[in-house]
């Protein structure tokens, strides 16, 4: 609509009607299907109702514009992926032990997510995969150790644009019982004592009466005995008795 047909500029986009009824209101945006630039115009007798069109029309390009932009992620089957986060990632910025891990991880997950496009993949996929695994009699340890790397790997999906957002984010983690010891009975420590040679016997005696770790065992010095007090006085640690 020509400029001189429009009548006068109230504010960008709406101009009062020549006939001082009404307003005109006018929108332009790109079309992301064709590429071409579109003009909307249309004639309203409130100022409030044009605004509200106006913003109405633009809302709903913009939608349409991230509608599109999601539609041209590249999608990708979770196998696949699986074998791109392993060698671009997990085996570069990972311990490799950690890489080890991560790859007995994703060949499980595999078995249920191989064939699907991580795009598909929803939330209440990722929580049936874990019930799944405990139905089986999985520990929760081990369940938390893929349930990690799956959201490690749907994590790093985003980072490189495949989806959206990550789908496992916020599925919580089972709740691990810690592991249980047993000590020793006083006839086992005797047989286990005498099956070290002299120059361990000391070293292992010590270890079992006062529970050092094997590093805090090595770094022991004299100044960190004190027979005065009846036992010793241990800097590494946690204090204990000879």
């Amino acid at each position: 609509m020509p400029t001189k047909e429009k009548g006068e500029k109230v504010e960008p986009g709406i101009w009062q009607h020549p006939s001082g009824k009404g307003y005109v209101v006018e929108v332009s945006y790109q079309d992301h299907q064709t590429g071409r630039r579109v003009r909307k115009w249309k004639w309203i007798h409130r100022i409030d109702l044009a605004r509200e069109w106006r913003q109405s029309q633009k809302t709903d390009a913009l939608r349409d514009e991230v509608r599109k932009k999601k539609d041209e992620r590249p999608n990708i089957k979770f196998d696949k992926f699986g074998r791109e986060y392993l060698e671009k990632w997990s085996k570069i910025k990972k311990k490799a032990t950690t890489y080890v891990r991560d790859g007995y991880s994703v060949e499980r997950l595999k078995t249920v997510f191989g064939t699907r496009f991580i795009g598909d993949i929803k939330r209440r996929d990722v929580e049936d995969y874990v019930a799944q695994r405990l139905s089986k009699g999985l520990s929760p340890a081990t369940v938390n150790r893929e349930l990690c790397c799956l959201k490690n790997m749907m994590r790093k999906a985003v980072d490189w644009e495949y989806i959206g957002s990550n789908p496992a984010w916020g599925v919580k983690q089972q709740k691990e019982s810690p592991p249980e010891f047993g000590f020793l009975l006083e006839a086992e420590i005797d047989s286990l004592l005498q099956a070290y040679t002299p120059e361990l016997r000391t070293l292992a005696t010590l270890a079992i009466y006062t529970g050092m770790r094997r590093g805090e065992l090595f770094r022991l010095e004299w100044r960190n005995v004190d027979f005065s007090a009846g036992g010793k006085r241990h800097d590494h640690g946690f204090g204990h008795k000879k």
